[in-house]
């Protein structure tokens, strides 16, 4: 039973991170357009550094196993590995697609980043929302 003022909260300074070049450290940084921050060396404590994004049809995955789990749970962005669409960490192996819409033909029948609705259903992407 006690009131209590809610305060507003203090603002914080707007933080911009870097732009940075092939081959830089992308921990704290952005890589450049057409360049993505990937991992390499260790699993546990890989190091990060912009390398070439791959083109739409290509595999996106790390070339090390272990380092897919570090790519995906590190904070950087799986998903932006790809020249002009997304990395599909559904697919095995990782490709880079362009997601296609409702009632476009997709590969694969199943939850699927190919498909803007992420799903696929007998080679059709799926319209949005359908409850199966």
């Amino acid at each position: 039973g006690v009131s209590h003022t809610l305060a507003d909260p203090a603002p914080r300074p707007l933080v911009v991170a870097p732009t940075v070049g092939l081959g830089a450290d992308c921990r704290a940084a952005n890589c450049a357009r057409g360049l993505a921050c990937r991992p390499s060396g260790a699993a546990a404590d890989p190091a990060w550094a912009c390398e070439p994004a791959a083109a739409l049809g290509a595999s996106c995955e790390p070339p090390d196993p272990d380092l897919r789990f570090a790519l995906l749970f590190s904070g950087q962005r799986a998903a932006d590995a790809c020249l002009g669409g997304v990395c599909d960490v559904l697919a095995t192996p990782w490709t880079c697609v362009s997601p296609k819409p409702p009632g476009a033909a997709c590969g694969r029948d199943g939850v699927t980043v190919e498909c803007a609705s992420l799903q696929c259903r007998a080679g059709v992407c799926a319209e949005f929302f359908v409850c199966p």
